[in-house]
């Protein structure tokens, strides 16, 4: 790997908020002024260091220093209003923490931790499968017992912390050897989690929001996760969590043994049930959290627009009136089977264990939710994004394991209309996530693949109707 990768104002921006949540200002010292990006601190750079000691004897906010320098800055270390060092120098320093990263395919920061973990718990926070992933995890692992790790990472930089501490979480109670940060999918929804480690084990996981709509999404996991846990699950395994200053904490749920079969079974059909069975009502959508969120979407492409990261504005436009038509067909005053749904039921949300299905991540979650929703989303979400199908695969597909006994009880028992539920879904995924990616500055490659199937499903819908 390239070892002159610096890291960005951006990524230095993005790891002082995860480290130092406290800090108000960012001081670049030694380092010529660049374009910084958007950021809750005050960003300043300075050159010499009469004008940073000037700079801080004046200031009265919490700051970080970045330091690019080879100068000692030991006397700042003890000032009040200090939160930490990060430094990039080559110069090593003691009391300082190294951590090693390892950059995104578009070289922003995707894991930071320290360089004397004992274990490569970031491995706790990748989700990639195929043969490419495997041999990245072998070769991690192998590189972390014979002290080579550094071969594949992108970089280096050390943490100056106070009282020569490394990080903390907010949980004080906690106690962990190793921890490592992902630092997030880019995007509104953007959080960084945070893995900690005891004797080489990943006990919890900390999210901390780095948006508003984060912050939400967080504060909903909680509610959902505590509610929950008031029943008493055979099939399904939800983590514990504890809430804590804008941050969440959950336990680890990885079984010891898990199938590496991504495919749907009789084991989710199970957990489905068993949420249902606690969590069904036949109620009306339109004064439901779901049906608004259709709603906005749809107000908000009704609205003029324009489009500068390469999403297609004439699918956009089709979609717009597709939507539209669909809508037409669904009266949410009608009674609807609704139950608590996790809102992004996907292979990558979950573990299947020996006759349990080990189910994580669930910011998305609603308890009033249209039966079948996480069923059709997994189909979608696995076909669109792991095994780039079209959507008449993706719909044979579904429609072969809606044939299944399990599938046809549900269906019985909760008088669930398959087809209308379909629509029901897609208004909802493309209302919720569209106006999201029409708004996001970068998109990935997987956005495109999204809206297109998007586009694809209500064009089938609508030429079936016809016909």
């Amino acid at each position: 790997m390239n070892k002159k990768i610096a890291l960005s104002i951006s990524d230095i921006q993005l790891i002082n908020t995860i480290i130092f949540p406290d800090s108000e200002i960012i001081i670049f010292f030694g380092a010529a002024q660049r374009t910084s990006m958007g950021s809750k601190n005050e960003v300043v750079f300075i050159l010499d260091k009469t004008k940073l000691a000037q700079f801080i004897n004046n200031t009265k906010k919490r700051f970080t220093l970045v330091n690019y320098s080879s100068a000692p800055l030991n006397h700042l270390e003890t000032h009040i209003l200090l939160a930490g060092i990060l430094d990039l120098s080559k110069t090593k320093k003691l009391k300082y923490q190294k951590y090693f990263f390892i950059n995104n395919p578009d070289r922003t920061v995707r894991w930071f931790f320290p360089a004397n973990n004992r274990t490569p718990c970031f491995l706790n926070l990748y989700n990639g499968s195929g043969l490419k992933a495997n041999l990245f995890i072998a070769a991690s692992k192998f590189l972390n017992i014979v002290k080579g790790l550094s071969a594949i990472t992108d970089g280096q930089f050390s943490i100056f912390h106070k009282k020569n501490e490394s990080y903390k979480s907010n949980f004080s109670t906690v106690s962990f050897d190793d921890f490592a940060v992902f630092t997030g999918t880019i995007g509104e929804n953007r959080k960084a989690i945070i893995s900690l480690s005891s004797n080489g084990k990943a006990t919890q996981f900390v999210k901390v929001p780095l948006t508003p709509a984060a912050l939400t999404l967080v504060e909903n996991e909680f509610r959902q996760l505590d509610e929950l846990g008031k029943h008493d699950y055979k099939i399904t395994i939800v983590p514990d969590a504890r809430y804590h200053d804008a941050q969440i904490m959950v336990s680890n749920i990885s079984p010891h043994q898990k199938d590496k079969n991504q495919d749907w079974s009789t084991i989710h059909w199970k957990s489905l049930a068993e949420l249902y069975k606690n969590s069904y009502q036949q109620k009306s959508m339109i004064a439901t959290p779901f049906w608004k969120t259709i709603t906005e979407g749809i107000r908000f492409l009704k609205k003029p627009f324009s489009i500068k990261n390469g999403i297609s504005v004439k699918e956009i436009q089709s979609l717009k009136i597709l939507v539209e038509q669909t809508l037409k067909e669904i009266n949410p005053t009608h009674l609807f089977p609704l139950g608590i749904g996790h809102g992004d039921f996907t292979p990558w949300n979950m573990y299947v264990g020996k006759d349990r299905l080990h189910i994580y991540d669930w910011e998305m979650s609603q308890s009033e939710f249209p039966l079948l929703f996480d069923m059709y989303h997994y189909f979608f979400q696995k076909g669109i994004l792991i095994t780039r199908e079209n959507f008449q695969t993706i719909w044979k597909n579904i429609q072969h394991q809606l044939n299944d006994k399990n599938a046809q009880q549900l269906i019985s028992s909760y008088h669930i209309n398959q087809d209308q539920h379909l629509k029901i879904y897609l208004l909802y995924i493309v209302c919720y996530y569209l106006p999201k990616y029409m708004a996001q500055p970068r998109l990935h490659d997987q956005v495109h693949w999204l809206v297109a199937t998007w586009l694809e499903a209500f064009q089938s819908i609508q030429y079936q109707e016809k016909i």
